[in-house]
């Protein structure tokens, strides 16, 4: 398989939530893995758009600042962030990983 359509295939998948198997929180391992997610998500979605397009702004997703706040082990770290248990590294180097709550900004 061309590795294009591969990317594409994990892309499709990570919006599939009924193909998905067991997950469990995700926590980017460092703050490039956290950056490389949240270009993928977080600085692309209607919930965090307010302080993307103006960062004086407070209204950003509380989902971003609670997996700041919290650790992965704490039950208030968001439900949100979540990685598949058993894929193969996904697009953003882990396993599936994805926020459920992802609501894309139009173009």
């Amino acid at each position: 398989m061309r590795r294009k359509d591969w990317a594409l295939d994990e892309a499709r998948r990570a919006y599939d939530l009924t193909a998905m198997s067991e997950t469990r929180p995700f926590r980017p391992s460092n703050g490039a893995h956290g950056e490389i997610f949240m270009e993928c998500f977080c600085y692309r979605c209607k919930r965090d758009e307010a302080f993307q397009l103006d960062m004086e702004n407070n209204d950003g997703c509380p989902i971003v600042a609670d997996t700041l706040v919290y650790d992965v082990s704490d039950p208030e770290y968001p439900k949100e962030w979540i990685e598949d248990v058993d894929s193969e590294p996904g697009l953003i180097g882990a396993p599936g990983a994805r926020c459920t709550a992802f609501e894309p900004v139009k173009p």
